[in-house]
């Protein structure tokens, strides 16, 4: 069972010994290929990014009034860690691509190949993207590495829509020899505004990690499929200031709000 604070404990997504690799020659450019205009369009890293600036200067710990702030600040700085390891491989992967023209093939799909090479260290990317219809486009990731001994291992697939606004890959572990599915990652908008979303594949089936932004309101809920009880969230307004965490394991699993100082404060009614 996983400890409220701990929401996952993913084997291998950045794990698999290239997440390193990727994080040299990433770009924040936000345009897809200029040359190949009929190549689907790569997902922009913004999309694939949770906001945690309001949480980016730590409080000080010795205030008894903002103990409140002071927790919620504590588990956002443990899932912050966690995402930057699981979203630092593929976000780099496609930044990568973003400088490489990529090859129509006759099926119809594109493929973007590219090299990665540190001393005697040496790995190729190739990613193919296919359009499906006029709204949605099929994605693979292989990567062959002389280190590992990898020949065009699948690393994850998924969809793409929306001009990659939304979209849902799979991973897989490599350092697995079932290669089994691992992780699942979406993104996309709704009614409640922007979200992104991790979900356990392997060790602790089901448990999910959820972020949304609507505006200046953004939320982070962590929920355990084998026992809801065991679930979580923290809210904030990162203009207003405000803020609350509801967790099992801090205020006897009841809200706990902070005003527009971080002082503890109590919460509102729940709305009617």
């Amino acid at each position: 069972m996983n400890h409220p604070i701990s929401p996952f404990r993913f084997r291998s997504l950045a794990f698999l010994g290239i997440a390193l690799l990727f994080a040299c020659g990433c770009s924040d450019e936000n345009s897809t290929n200029p040359e190949a205009d009929s190549a689907p369009a790569l997902p922009a890293a913004e999309t694939l990014t949770f906001d945690f600036d309001f949480f980016q200067e730590p409080p000080p710990l010795a205030r008894v009034s903002q103990q409140n702030f002071v927790s919620a600040y504590l588990r956002v700085v443990v899932v912050k860690a966690m995402a930057q390891l699981a979203l630092t491989p593929p976000v780099a992967a496609f930044a990568l691509a973003l400088h490489i023209v990529p090859s129509p093939r006759p099926n119809g799909s594109y493929l973007w190949v590219y090299t990665w090479v540190n001393g005697g260290e040496e790995a190729q990317i190739r990613l193919r993207g296919k359009p499906l219809g006029t709204e949605r486009v099929d994605w693979q990731m292989r990567v062959s590495s002389t280190v590992e001994g990898w020949d065009r291992e699948l690393w994850f697939r998924g969809e793409t829509w929306n001009e990659g606004d939304g979209g849902s890959w799979v991973f897989r572990d490599l350092a697995i020899e079932e290669r089994p599915d691992v992780a699942q990652l979406e993104w996309g908008s709704d009614a409640e505004g922007g979200y992104l979303r991790f979900t356990d594949l392997y060790n602790n089936v089901g448990d999910t990690l959820e972020y949304r932004e609507d505006g200046s309101l953004h939320s982070l809920t962590f929920t355990d499929a084998s026992d809801a009880d065991l679930g979580w969230f923290v809210r904030w307004d990162d203009v207003e200031g405000t803020g609350s965490l509801q967790a099992p394991d801090y205020n006897e699993g009841e809200e706990a709000c902070w005003d527009a100082q971080k002082i503890d404060t109590d919460c509102p009614p729940p709305a009617i």
